[in-house]
């Protein structure tokens, strides 16, 4: 948990671009996972990777395990439905994606991305991850909100960080852990809904 990524990159050149790992149940896997679930197969393959994103959505369901994110997305969003509620929101969200609004958007990106490079310093070494997450936080705070005052966009920049950064932490994945097994213990899942 502590050192996921190295560890994850340390496992594909040991044993390949498709490997599983047992991992402890709930803290990792969220609330939606079986019990006893700490099975999970890791793929770094991009054709493999499609395949499971293309599959039969009634096959690979992933909206239960995705569970943690509520906070963050709410009830309603794509990344913790599955069929048919997944679909019916997917189909309220494509028109943003289509034609002219993408344009836009690259337009957005491009010019979000240029002013962040523009403050990075020449000849010396920076960490680009901060300067990523600004420019994917910018994009969202403008495209997806819709915000366009700077003093908020920076606000809501600040807020998101903040809450992504939390939500990734060791000590935020320990404590929901911890939670949801409390949940499940004492028979509602994380949203209050009884079993």
């Amino acid at each position: 948990m502590l050192d996921g990524p190295r560890f994850l990159e340390s496992c594909q050149a040991r044993i390949g671009d498709m490997f599983t790992l047992e991992l402890v149940p709930r803290v990792v896997a969220g609330p939606g996972a079986g019990s006893g679930t700490s099975r999970w197969v890791f793929i770094s393959d991009p054709a493999l990777i499609k395949r499971v994103f293309t599959a039969d959505p009634t096959l690979l369901r992933t909206g239960p395990t995705n569970r943690f994110l509520l906070p963050l997305v709410g009830r309603d969003s794509i990344l913790v439905l599955d069929e048919p509620q997944h679909m019916e929101q997917r189909k309220i969200m494509l028109p943003a994606f289509h034609g002219q609004r993408i344009q836009r958007y690259a337009q957005l990106i491009e010019q979000t991305a240029q002013r962040e490079i523009e403050r990075w310093p020449v000849g010396t070494p920076l960490a680009v991850w901060p300067g990523m997450q600004r420019i994917t936080l910018e994009v969202i705070v403008r495209a997806v909100f819709g915000i366009s005052d700077s003093t908020q966009v920076d606000r809501f920049q600040q807020l998101l960080a903040q809450m992504l950064n939390d939500m990734t932490s060791a000590r935020f994945l320990i404590s929901h852990g911890l939670h949801a097994a409390m949940s499940r213990r004492n028979g509602t899942d994380l949203t209050g809904d009884s079993r």
